[in-house]
């Protein structure tokens, strides 16, 4: 929220920020350099945010130039319970729905060099 303060002078009072240098918005660090890594790979995505979806589990990119389509999780966080007890749900509702998942962990996106680089054409 914009004012203007007594003197004429532009006042911010409130402001949201979003993280990204690609347009494609992101929830820390680890998914901005992800999708500056799949953009400059040409790789086809998508980016499903949270409130486009009711599921509990969803990820962070989906890759849709692969058949099937393959969702892509930025494990960004280590040592704290809380989220690794929710990366273990994650892990078996993807097991358990069959699908192919990518993965990243937190050193960065040149681990996952397999699913940002095409394996075939």
């Amino acid at each position: 929220m914009v004012n203007l303060s007594p003197w004429g002078y532009v006042n911010v009072d409130d402001m949201a920020a979003m993280l990204t240098t690609t347009w494609i918005p992101a929830d820390s660090s680890y998914e901005v350099r992800m999708a500056d890594a799949l953009v400059a790979a040409c790789r086809e995505f998508t980016k499903p945010l949270r409130y486009d979806s009711v599921a509990d589990v969803f990820p962070n990119f989906v890759l849709t130039d692969t058949d099937p389509t393959t969702f892509v999780e930025i494990w960004g966080i280590q040592g704290r319970e809380k989220y690794e007890n929710r990366k273990r749900e994650k892990w078996a509702s993807y097991r358990k729905s069959g699908r192919t998942l990518g993965l990243n962990g937190s050193s960065g996106v040149t681990r996952m060099g397999p699913v940002i680089g095409r394996t075939s054409e």
